[in-house]
């Protein structure tokens, strides 16, 4: 069963990022180096407060457990806006916690040359652009938990986690190498453990392994393996593990990386033990409602996939088939199909059915554990510095038994940055298009990719 996984990979080959070099840890989540530019002038100004086309980035520190405040000591390091449309970096350095530039105009992800000492943060889910050019970044302190114990009935050390205060670091010399956790939860909570390793080095992939327990037994036949969930390019892929636990709950965790050459060791695996999103902020996410969910009166008859219209048996998703009806009124009467994408013949000017897509059921190339398509908890709904969770969340009060709904413009343009970041389609090498494992997947251009998961009703 192929679990969804979140890639970034779109961003990065528009960088010319993704290569097989020596990986960087986060500490280097970014380097100075050929193809940046200065940004006119450097003006440091407030984050909160831009002036004119001004971009800044804050820096943030958490400290007390899940408090922040502005980090202000004195760093030798930049800031580097990636431009997302060309391989363009510019880079300024931060004075007093905050790095500017002018001049700036378009889509970037920010990235940072260097770290303080003792510090870890996302390099990954950073974004700002033209509506909103101040950003922070977060820093994480590097929780170095001294107390070890032993894995019930083995000689295997195993460091002994007593707080969630900041990140911690699993430094990994070999892909032998297995880094070993225990943590007892303090509070009833939706628990998650997730690496934040930069992607853009393409040449390493953290794995975590999760184990029921107590102090004196480990459950080996309770498992479980996640390596996908968070930000990845095309072979690393950080993970993402989640799980609603009680209090007193003792569980234990092991890290390892698989790399594609003995160079990627030893590598830190930074991650993020956190619960109910305390150390996660929303804020460098621009939350997006539903404008357009309301009831529906589906149609009767057989869900079928737009793929299963081609008539060669290549299943290629043709995006010239459809055309969002935007016909308010038709011969003086409400047009109940108004906003929705539908059939459309050029030739005749005529609209037919209308177009659904899965939300909270799963599609026809890929399961999820839970077998709720997007509302999946492992799935990504999180990216290019928007949240879709309450979006999608309001249509699913009005989705039908075969788990969809028709597609408007917002969920359009949801389902093309989904399949974006998730690297569906990619030259051939899609995670939806035909391989051996996966003789039936679909083809599509770029522009019609968004189809992945719609369909049709047929008597």
């Amino acid at each position: 069963m192929k679990k969804i996984l979140v890639i970034l990979l779109a961003l990065l080959m528009v960088l010319g990022l993704a290569g097989c070099g020596e990986y960087k840890p986060p500490v280097g989540g970014g380097t100075d180096g050929p193809g940046e530019e200065e940004p006119g002038g450097d003006k440091p100004g407030k984050p909160d407060e831009p002036d004119g086309n001004v971009f800044t980035v804050a820096l943030y520190e958490y400290y007390n457990g899940n408090k922040t405040r502005p980090y202000t000591r004195n760093v030798k390091f930049n800031a580097l806006w990636h431009d997302i449309e060309s391989s363009a970096i510019y880079r300024s350095e931060f004075k007093d916690g905050v790095a500017s530039a002018e001049g700036l105009d378009g889509d970037y992800k920010v990235t940072l040359s260097a770290l303080p000492d003792g510090y870890a943060y996302d390099p990954n889910n950073n974004y700002t652009d033209n509506d909103n050019r101040s950003i922070r970044v977060y820093l994480y302190p590097i929780n170095q938990p001294s107390v070890k114990v032993k894995w019930p009935g083995t000689r295997y050390d195993v460091t002994s986690i007593n707080n969630m205060r900041g990140a911690f670091r699993a430094t990994v010399n070999s892909a032998d190498d297995i880094i070993r956790f225990v943590y007892t939860t303090t509070d009833y909570g939706l628990y998650s453990i997730e690496s934040i390793i930069d992607t853009t080095a393409n040449v390493i992939n953290p794995i975590v392994d999760v184990y029921d327990g107590s102090s004196a037994y480990v459950n080996e036949s309770s498992r479980d393996t996640q390596d996908s969930g968070g930000a990845s390019n095309t072979y690393t892929k950080n993970f993402r593990y989640e799980r609603t636990m009680s209090q007193g709950w003792t569980f234990y965790f092991c890290i390892r990386a698989e790399g594609l050459n003995e160079n990627a060791y030893p590598i830190d695996i930074d991650f993020i033990l956190d619960k109910d999103g305390e150390l996660t902020p929303d804020e460098k996410f621009e939350t997006v409602q539903a404008t357009e969910a309301k009831p529906y009166e589906f149609p009767s008859g057989t869900f079928k996939t737009v793929a299963s219209l081609d008539e060669t048996g290549r299943n290629i998703l043709n995006g010239k088939l459809f055309k969002l009806d935007d016909r308010k009124q038709i011969n003086g009467q409400d047009n109940p199909e108004y906003g929705h994408y539908r059939f459309y013949d050029e030739v005749t000017d005529t609209y037919g059915g209308t177009l659904f897509t899965k939300i909270n059921q799963d599609w026809e190339l890929i399961a999820t554990d839970s077998g709720t398509g997007f509302m999946d908890g492992l799935v990504a709904k999180r990216f290019y510095g928007k949240n879709y969770i309450d979006m999608l969340t309001a249509y699913t009060a009005y989705t039908n038994t075969d788990g969809v709904y028709p597609v408007t413009q917002e969920l359009k343009d949801f389902l093309m940055n989904f399949s974006i970041a998730q690297g569906y389609f990619l030259d051939g090498n899609g995670w939806v298009e035909p391989n051996k494992d996966n003789p039936n997947g679909y083809n599509s251009s770029e522009k019609n990719q968004w189809l992945f998961p719609c369909g049709y009703y047929t008597r």
